[in-house]
């Protein structure tokens, strides 16, 4: 097992921004294939990009109009939950003068979107005078907007150090970089399943933003993988607890709520009981209790 984002943590990052290399087929000389590799959706559901994610975490991820279905279908993949759209990048031409003409089979695209999802509880943002639109001019292919990892910021808590600014093609400026290549994923087919929520350590670096920006894959040093995947293990156990517990307490309320009706507690809870069995099971215990009962005088 290798761990395809280099020196970025495991649960580390209380927010993600991702730029998906999004493989679509067309479009000639303006495919995204002419400028760097691109992944199919299968692919990148292959990056263990949820193990990025702290307990409580948002993802901005910004998806072409073709991929719209699949971005909300990878993001749950992910672990996070599809909440709203965090931009609309309306695109002016390069002078900043007239609106930019894109692609399209139908009518020409213009507007690029960024979804918002999260996993756990992320929170209200922070300053609620950022805006979804932006309107800015397109320059290289794919290179986004450089204020949205501010605006992201300015949203949620988390310092800078996580960021870095990329100098290949593949990420160019501060946006997120392409994902890693073909070649850098994971040999094994499927190793890294979504886990079902995603819980990260208490640290500092829970509240980094994670660009993910043009790392290059390297190996895991001996002995780390089963480290993190023990505490990931450990983490997903106690996150169970927790959800056990609240599932107690919401038990309890309904009991409650039972008795201030008028209805008995202890029968509704031995009416559980006997649901959870079948029908022979239960008239063979019964039968059972009432031959005892009989042989005690108590019937």
């Amino acid at each position: 097992m290798t761990w395809p984002f280099g020196n970025l943590q495991m649960f580390g990052y209380r927010i993600l921004y991702l730029d998906p290399a999004w493989n679509f087929v067309g479009g000639g000389d303006r495919n995204a294939r002419e400028h760097y590799d691109c992944m199919s959706v299968a692919q990148l559901a292959e990056l263990p990009v949820g193990h990025l994610a702290a307990r409580d975490c948002g993802m901005f991820m910004w998806v072409t109009d073709p991929f719209l279905a699949d971005g909300i279908e990878l993001m749950k993949h992910f672990g996070f939950e599809y909440k709203s759209v965090g931009f609309h990048w309306a695109k002016l031409n390069p002078s900043g003068e007239g609106w930019h003409m894109g692609t399209g089979y139908g009518t020409r695209a213009n507007v690029e979107t960024c979804l918002f999802g999260v996993t756990g509880e992320i929170g209200l943002p922070k300053d609620r005078g950022v805006r979804r639109l932006i309107v800015e001019p397109v320059r290289e292919h794919s290179r986004k907007p450089d204020r949205v990892p501010d605006d992201i910021e300015r949203l949620y808590d988390g310092p800078r150090q996580a960021r870095r600014r990329p100098t290949s093609p593949l990420g160019r400026g501060r946006q997120l970089s392409r994902a890693p290549r073909r070649s850098a994923l994971p040999s094994t087919q499927a190793a890294h399943p979504r886990p079902p929520r995603r819980e990260g350590p208490s640290t500092q670096n829970q509240q980094g933003i994670s660009d993910m920006t043009d790392q290059t894959p390297e190996g895991i040093r001996d002995g780390a993988v089963a480290a993190d995947e023990l505490r990931l293990l450990i983490e997903r156990a106690e996150r169970l607890e927790e959800e056990k517990r609240g599932l107690a307490d919401d038990i309890k309320d309904v009991m409650n709520e039972a008795a201030s009706r008028g209805f008995d507690k202890k029968a509704i809870r031995k009416i559980l009981a006997i649901r959870k069995k079948n029908r022979e099971e239960y008239q063979v215990e019964e039968a059972i209790l009432e031959t005892y009962l009989s042989a005690l005088g108590m019937i």
